[in-house]
């Protein structure tokens, strides 16, 4: 999983937080009294950012009593994390861990179905996700990807090396290829099935953009007969209605964007006084 800094974690929860605890400081709440928050699904779903929750609650000074592991099946209504802690302290946390809780699971879960619906039709195609997330929240979004079996399709311009035509505008010669980065592979995403095969024996990953799952097959079934060891990836509008339909292409990558944009799963907390810990 992703690592997060506590320092991430704390300018998360202190964005919300501010100066104090208003309603607190108003009803004069006893800050001795003890607590206990649970947080529960209302939904089927795939368990995500309870590894962010849990370091939350531990930076607000609460024992970790039930935790589940990110990546699991869990039904509607069970616990995903209980903590017991400092009341004041709880109440200052618990509702951003429920924030992160629903964003992550919502994500985890379209991530699933989308892997799920693409390995019955190709068992060894990987589900990619872009790096198109919410500007803000990148590492939550990649960490709820991979709990949902996903993987990064890239974390950011540095990590890979991805050729787009309009790169070439800016270029004072005509030569591309570069001696440079030897160790890395080099990724071309072709706006066209003609622009695909041109390019195909010079890089080491075609990434077909936009192009119907109609005339893939044979299009991919034309690539790898070109280039033998070319690395297959398709993108662009490819979601859990129709991944099934781009799996059936046989490339080995499917990239989407789609589930940063899920919709969050319904978490619940229940939080209340207890006499000890």
């Amino acid at each position: 999983m992703i690592q997060f800094l506590d320092s991430e974690l704390l300018a998360m929860v202190y964005d919300d937080v501010g100066l104090y605890d208003l309603t607190a400081e108003y009803l004069e709440v006893d800050t001795s009294a003890l607590g206990e928050v649970t947080f529960f699904t209302r939904e089927d779903t795939i368990c995500a950012g309870v590894n962010v929750a849990k370091r939350m609650c531990e930076l607000f000074g609460a024992t970790i009593v039930f935790a589940q592991k990110d990546g699991l099946h869990v039904k509607a209504n069970e616990s995903l994390l209980v903590a017991h802690g400092n009341g004041v302290e709880l109440l200052k946390m618990h509702k951003v861990a429920q924030n992160v809780l629903e964003y992550s699971c919502g994500i985890a879960k379209r991530t699933n179905k989308m892997v799920t619906y693409a390995k019955e039709v190709a068992p060894d195609i990987e589900i990619a996700t872009t790096r198109k997330h919410i500007v803000g929240a990148k590492k939550l979004s990649i960490n709820a990807a991979i709990a949902g079996g996903g993987i990064p399709h890239r974390l950011g311009l540095y990590d890979s090396i991805l050729i787009f035509p309009y790169y070439f505008a800016f270029k004072n010669n005509k030569e591309w290829k570069s001696k440079k980065f030897s160790e890395k592979k080099i990724g071309f995403e072709a706006k066209s099935i003609e622009e695909a095969l041109r390019y195909v024996k010079e890089v080491d990953i075609i990434q077909l953009d936009k192009e119907e799952p109609s005339v893939l097959k044979k299009s991919i079934e034309q690539l790898r007969t070109l280039n033998p060891r070319i690395i297959i990836a398709l993108a662009g509008g490819i979601n859990e209605h129709n991944v099934r339909e781009y799996a059936a292409c046989f490339p080995d990558v499917i990239v989407s964007s789609a589930p940063y944009f899920a919709k969050p799963v319904d978490i619940g907390t229940r939080v209340k006084k207890i006499e000890s810990m």
